[in-house]
């Protein structure tokens, strides 16, 4: 028996109803006019890659037929059709999440409040770190202590605080060579400015504390 070809349905039924609960359509129908492309369909596709196999995007891209779209190089704007996908569509979406990041975690964050009836204030907080195979540096790109052990590639610092549903509330980028600490400090200010966060509970290991903190 010869396989023609494979479709993953139930992927992209599960990420509809997720953006679904959390009217993520209404969010992106307040975003820039001037987009041309579809960029709430662009990241359902790249939700559904992180669930099942993550990829790069030119891997999603190269995979769009397995999750039931079609892949397209070169076509005039008039005659594209509704699955149709464009490689730069994908890398153009990454710049809309990066340059509306804060308002997303604040809508995902009112979207679960009014879900789920629940409250933060209880949060757990912990870093890591993200290598890169290249000893280039810049702004954010640094050399600094890996906890993969990799100290001859440059890296970033993710820091990353959840509730205590286990759900994400809030991350952040920070230079590969920041210190934990630094990261803790920030990440809460901003939490409690963002959300209106009233006592907070915080957990987090020793490598968090300073004497300044």
């Amino acid at each position: 028996m010869e396989e023609i070809a494979r479709r993953n349905y139930g992927a992209k039924a599960i990420v509809n109803k997720i953006f679904e609960r959390y009217e993520m359509k209404r969010y992106f129908e307040r975003l820039d006019k001037e987009i041309k492309y579809n960029a709430e369909e662009m990241l359902k596709i790249m939700v559904m890659n992180r669930i099942v196999e993550p990829k790069s995007k030119l891997g999603i891209f190269n995979n769009l037929e397995y999750f039931g779209y079609n892949k397209v190089e070169v076509k005039k704007e008039k005659d594209l059709e509704e699955k149709d996908v464009m490689l730069h569509w994908l890398y153009r979406t990454l710049d809309i999440l990066a340059d509306n990041k804060e308002s997303i975690e604040k809508h995902m964050y009112n979207q679960r409040i009014s879900l789920f009836n629940t409250t933060v204030d209880l949060v757990f907080y912990d870093v890591t770190t993200l290598a890169f195979e290249t000893q280039q540096t810049n702004e954010i790109l640094q050399m600094g202590y890996s906890k993969d052990k990799k100290f001859n590639e440059s890296q970033v610092v993710l820091g990353m605080s959840i509730d205590q549903d286990r759900m994400p509330v809030s991350f952040d980028i920070y230079a590969g060579n920041t210190f934990e600490g630094h990261t803790f400090k920030d990440s809460i200010e901003k939490m409690k400015k963002e959300y209106q966060l009233g006592k907070v509970i915080v957990v987090a290991d020793r490598g968090m504390m300073s004497k300044k903190i």
